[in-house]
């Protein structure tokens, strides 16, 4: 956080050199996070949520630890339905990328779809 510019005061961190903005903390942006996702899940009329991460990481396990650590597991588990990544998705599919970046993602999905991710 410090590399990315951020300068903590005690148990605040805030953005810069500018201490009159400060950052929420772990919870409450969780629990913000998962407001945002049941606000846009009841918007767009879906049956469900489901995360994808492109690439297979620590990502998902470093998010549900967090919301382990701060009793919100029940909370994002009653709006998101499912979690995975794209990687391991094309590989049940046996669909294999030549490169390592997203661009062979969307090189797939262009092919296969005619339509260009937005």
């Amino acid at each position: 956080a410090l590399r990315l510019g951020f300068v903590q005061s005690g148990l605040t961190w805030s953005w810069g050199q500018d201490t009159s903005v400060t950052c929420l903390t772990e919870q409450e942006d969780l629990t913000c996070f998962i407001s945002a996702l049941k606000e846009e899940k009841e918007i767009s009329g879906s049956e469900g949520v489901v995360l994808i991460t492109a690439r297979r990481d620590v990502s998902l396990a470093i998010l549900i630890s967090a919301l382990a650590n701060h009793s919100l597991l029940d909370s994002f588990l009653s709006v998101v339905d499912g979690l995975g990544d794209l990687e391991q998705l094309a590989g049940t599919r046996n669909i294999i990328f030549k490169s390592p970046g997203l661009k062979a993602y969307e090189e797939y999905y262009l092919y296969h779809f005619d339509r260009h991710i937005d």
